[in-house]
């Protein structure tokens, strides 16, 4: 896909703001299970429904209104998917797979192989992380799913929460520029903005 794609904010509002989530995938595809109890960790209050691909693909509707997020497990390109999703005016997508998209993506997405969306002050845990990483005050954008991870456990080591956590993954949906250009005028809390490096270059003051 052509990354970098520009969305406008309502679009991008419906990916960092959910206020409903559909599952995309069978319950035993890898990682299906594991995103499920992150959600329910969360403790996020949206709706929250699971739909198989087969049966998405022959769907007329989602359902009023449609969902904001979809968190779409696909075995192989997942965007016949992803078009099914837009012409049911679904909002945006997460793919925690590693297959790539081939041809541009009519949604803005995270992926693909991205560790998820964490906004704990909504409730909103869309990752394999059980328990839900602390409320706090840093943002935290990233690609490597190895590298988020070890950020948020030296963080939670030390007492230090999160506000909001976007795993960009392959970073061919939103990336970096665009999520930072979102997230400063529409700020979760207070919060101090950071591209993951290094753990200690994070978590160091200044």
């Amino acid at each position: 896909m052509t990354p970098f794609a520009r969305f406008p904010g309502a679009a991008l509002a419906r990916l960092f703001r959910p206020s409903s989530i559909l599952l995309v995938g069978h319950p035993e595809a890898a990682g299906f299970t594991a995103y499920r109890a992150g959600l329910q960790a969360g403790g996020f209050q949206g709706s929250v429904k699971e739909i198989a691909p087969s049966a998405l693909a022959s769907a007329e509707t989602l359902g009023e209104p449609a969902p904001d997020l979809a968190l779409v497990f696909a075995d192989g390109n997942p965007r016949p998917l992803l078009c099914t999703l837009a012409r049911l005016s679904t909002g945006a997508a997460i793919l925690p797979g590693p297959a790539a998209i081939d041809g541009p993506s009519p949604l803005p997405l995270l992926g693909s192989d991205s560790l998820g969306l964490i906004v704990p002050g909504l409730g909103l845990n869309v990752s394999p992380l059980v328990p839900s990483p602390p409320q706090g005050s840093l943002a935290l954008i990233g690609q490597s799913r190895g590298v988020l991870r070890t950020v948020i456990a030296y963080a939670a080591a030390r007492n230090l929460g999160f506000a909001f956590v976007a795993g960009l993954g392959r970073n061919e949906g939103v990336g970096f520029s665009q999520t930072l250009d979102w997230l400063i005028p529409n700020p979760i809390d207070q919060n101090r903005c950071a591209q993951s490096r290094s753990p200690m270059d994070m978590m160091r003051p200044g």
